[in-house]
């Protein structure tokens, strides 16, 4: 396995909860983002997937907002039911289709809570993200 790897398999909520309190910034392999419904996760899953996978990978966290450089807690209502929505959107996203993509939710309460998005970096780049988009990504999702 690998850094991008290794660093999904390491956020669990008290990451998150560090990622927020200290305000930490995106990077090249760690992207936020908070949209509120399936409609409005399209452009931002299909951007970070096409830059990750025609980079080195990287990880979007769904419920954290970025506003500037920095970040603030958004937990999503129904994780759950959000990350089947990521999934169902994630084979759409991009052409052609990134490997290895795969979400978890890390739940804060019974139901609400976040989503960690694995994107492995890809063989088969360029991937040109859909959704509106229709050009390929390669960084600053």
């Amino acid at each position: 396995m690998g850094y991008v790897e290794d660093f999904f398999d390491e956020i669990d909520l008290a990451m998150i909860k560090r990622f927020t309190a200290e305000k930490m910034s995106e990077d090249l392999h760690l992207e936020f983002k908070s949209p509120r419904n399936r409609d409005e996760a399209k452009r931002p899953l299909a951007r970070a997937v096409s830059a990750f996978a025609n980079a080195d990978g990287g990880v979007i966290i769904w419920g954290v907002e970025k506003k500037g450089n920095l970040c603030e807690p958004r937990p999503i209502a129904n994780a759950t039911a959000f990350r089947e929505q990521l999934e169902d959107l994630t084979g759409q996203a991009v052409s052609p289709p990134a490997l290895g993509v795969r979400s978890v939710e890390i739940l804060e309460g019974a139901e609400s809570g976040y989503i960690k998005t694995l994107v492995p970096a890809s063989d088969l780049t360029p991937h040109m993200a859909k959704f509106g988009e229709n050009r390929s990504v390669l960084s600053g999702c």
